[in-house]
């Protein structure tokens, strides 16, 4: 089972950007999804800091997450996904980093790292007990990311009730942090699958999900700060 002191928590500021604003939503359980059957991605975005704490504008952060609405709903996979910078520069990728969340010890040692780009189940930094796992097709090539990542069902990263239940009723399970230069007009454009079930054991299902239209890195200032901090629900 994987730590859960590697669940992600919303108790930094940042800008929400959440797709629910911008599209109506089912009243179907499970996977939040428009009247289309689209997945509709949650989206953080924010700045980048040095290693001393200050703001890096070079970089801008946008944190990607899935969204459940009942804490029984399980999250499998992630394939076909492809997932493009709006310019074609590259993601940036912290030296020390890799495919998935970095080592909690290396970002103690390096804090920017904590702002490389990865692909996740739901964790930010890993204490040895992330499972996430990328899958053969996988690919960063610079500016593009294809293929797809998954984890351990066992390990409880994809089981929505394992995260906190948001201001909004949903619970938000974190897949991919992109980093990309923090320049107007830039930004991250793509599509991917995203296979779940209900409950474990249930039917599998799976649904398509695109980027929503959000601000460019230079409209960041624009926007000012918001918090959305989450709420643990206890579980029975």
């Amino acid at each position: 089972m994987f730590s859960k002191s590697l669940l992600v928590r919303n108790g930094l500021p940042f800008v929400a950007i959440a797709a629910m604003l911008t599209w109506a939503e089912t009243a179907n359980a499970g996977l939040v999804i428009d009247p289309v059957g689209n997945a509709i991605l949650g989206l953080e975005t924010k700045l980048a800091l040095n290693d001393d704490g200050s703001p890096n504008d070079l970089l801008f952060v946008t944190n990607v997450y899935v969204r459940f609405t009942e804490a029984d709903d399980r999250f499998l996979t992630i394939a076909f996904a492809q997932i493009y910078t709006r310019n074609g520069s590259d993601f940036y990728q912290h030296p020390a980093g890799g495919d998935t969340a970095p080592s909690e010890a290396l970002v103690g040692m390096f804090p920017s790292l904590a702002f490389d780009t990865f692909v996740t189940f739901g964790v930010k930094t890993n204490d040895g007990s992330d499972t996430t796992a990328t899958d053969p097709a996988y690919a960063d090539l610079g500016n593009k990311i294809v293929g797809g990542w998954y984890a351990n069902p066992d390990s409880g990263q994809g089981d929505a009730g394992n995260y906190p239940l948001n201001p909004d009723g949903t619970y938000w399970i974190l897949i991919a942090q992109l980093t990309i230069d923090n320049k107007p007009g830039n930004g991250v454009v793509g599509s991917m699958l995203v296979f779940w079930q209900e409950f474990p054991g249930a039917p599998l299902l799976y649904n398509e999900a695109n980027f929503p239209i959000s601000p460019s890195p230079g409209a960041l200032a624009l926007l000012g700060l918001a918090g959305l901090m989450g709420v643990r629900r206890r579980r029975d």
